[in-house]
């Protein structure tokens, strides 16, 4: 397992020290999260890159933009989302784009198949020719989007082919459904990426370090070798991620 930082929680930084802070926590692996060019994602390709290379560091995965479509008038505008975040990963050399399923959970079930359909059918060739792996994040209870639970996940699967995609599997969100050990008995084989912190993105403790143990053993089992890839809200600023930090690497060295 490879530990990495998601560099989300500097977004109101400059775009340069939000990926510097990856350093300053002295990490090595990035997630590099769309949001940190919103608004400005077309022109600042290169410059993302070349800030990337200058401090050696390695984009494992990045967060692609994320759009919640609630009628197919949004399809246009979650393909140009999402290709334009795959572009970033192949330029980024980054293997993994973490998405999720950008269809709202508020759609009603024929819609929602046919808005899955047409997204992915060009997203999964499209990833496929930048050799850039697809992992399908589980969502929040509290999101807008569909693919919470373990069966929406699968019925997700079931409808664009389980061919060509991949899963990121969200801790803070499966244990909110009460669904980890669910997610892992199901998907195992499929998990490129782990998104690590505690309820609603929230500071890993020390109280919460047994608890997190049991999961990372569990993975470990199963042979995982992926990022463990730490991601946590802004709000808790740079010392809730360097406590986050701190604790991950102490459960990383013990297992």
């Amino acid at each position: 397992m490879i530990l990495s930082l998601s560099n989300w929680p500097f977004f109101h930084y400059p775009l340069h020290e939000s990926i510097k802070k990856v350093k300053d926590f002295n990490l090595e692996n990035m997630e590099f999260n769309m949001r940190c060019v919103e608004g400005k994602a077309l022109e600042s390709l290169d410059k993302v890159r070349e800030i990337v290379k200058t401090y050696g560091i390695n984009c494992l995965s990045v967060h692609s933009i994320v759009i919640y479509a609630e009628s197919e008038k949004h399809v246009r505008e979650v393909i140009q989302g999402v290709k334009l975040s795959l572009d970033y990963a192949s330029k980024l050399s980054s293997e993994i784009l973490v998405i999720h399923s950008n269809v709202s959970r508020s759609v009603e079930e024929r819609l929602r198949k046919r808005i899955l359909v047409e997204v992915f059918s060009y997203l999964k060739d499209y990833a496929e020719s930048l050799n850039v792996k697809l992992a399908l994040e589980n969502s929040a209870p509290y999101s807008k989007g569909y693919g919470r639970t373990v069966d929406e996940v699968e019925e997700i699967l079931n409808i664009i082919g389980e061919d060509k995609i991949f899963l990121t599997l969200d801790y803070a969100h499966s244990q909110a459904v009460g669904q980890t050990k669910n997610f892992l008995k199901k998907f195992s084989q499929k998990i490129v990426n782990v998104h690590l912190s505690m309820f609603k993105h929230s500071v890993i403790e020390k109280e919460n370090m047994l608890e997190l143990k049991k999961f990372l053993l569990q993975l470990k089992k199963l042979g995982y070798q992926g990022p463990l890839t730490i991601e946590v809200n802004p709000r808790y600023g740079d010392e809730g991620v360097r406590k986050t930090v701190y604790h991950v690497k102490q459960l990383v060295e013990e297992i």
